[in-house]
């Protein structure tokens, strides 16, 4: 009973539904968030300033920690992997699930406390981790591919202090007597400038 035309557009609205129906599936994988994000997340406007896009530094190390670390792709060392995949004890409790595995809204807060924990030797990392999944999430959230909420905006990421150096007293005045000895007879240019920030502490 439809022409053409018609015909078309009561397939656009169906296609449409179907697809508004899949969009809101409250129980993708974490594993699916995380390649949709990959596919396709990292195209664009960031997430909290639309004025400015990903940098490729950022999106290469984010592809490159969540494919080894959660997706446990490309050249994952035996240790990282069983690392990854053992189970964790976090206050009284074993998860054995690795994240990839969890339902997007099973996963919890002690989930990702007992993740985090499991990671506390390579903290930077975790970190790292931590943004790039926090993004995940809140990305699949606009998108509407999973309709909960962000739980790692409740965990904290670990704070690393930073390391300050010094040069040791018989090193720096080694220094300063090797500029002035040879700063006439070889290279004097980059001997100066050492010499210069010896002197007034630039770094």
């Amino acid at each position: 009973g439809f022409n053409c035309s018609d015909a078309r557009e009561k397939v656009s609205e169906y296609l449409d539904l179907i697809k508004e129906e899949k969009s809101l599936s409250p129980s993708p994988t974490v594993e699916t968030l995380i390649r949709e994000f990959i596919g396709y997340g990292m195209i664009g406007f960031k997430l909290k300033d639309e004025t400015q896009t990903y940098k490729k530094s950022t999106t290469d190390a984010w592809q490159k920690l969540l494919r080894h670390y959660i997706l446990m792709e490309g050249e994952v060392t035996k240790a990282v992997k069983e690392k990854m995949l053992a189970p964790v004890t976090y206050e009284r409790k074993v998860y054995s699930t690795p994240l990839k595995e969890l339902m997007a809204n099973e996963l919890s807060v002690d989930h990702i406390k007992a993740f985090k924990w499991k990671m506390i030797n390579s903290k930077s990392t975790y970190n790292v981790l931590h943004a790039a999944l926090s993004v995940v999430f809140s990305w699949s959230i606009r998108t509407k591919l999973f309709s909960g909420i962000n739980p790692f905006l409740s965990i904290q990421k670990y704070k690393i202090p930073k390391i300050k150096t010094k040069l040791q007293d018989d090193k720096r005045d080694a220094i300063k007597e090797h500029c002035s000895s040879k700063a006439f007879d070889y290279n004097p240019q980059f001997l100066n400038l050492v010499a210069i920030t010896i002197y007034t502490g630039c770094r």
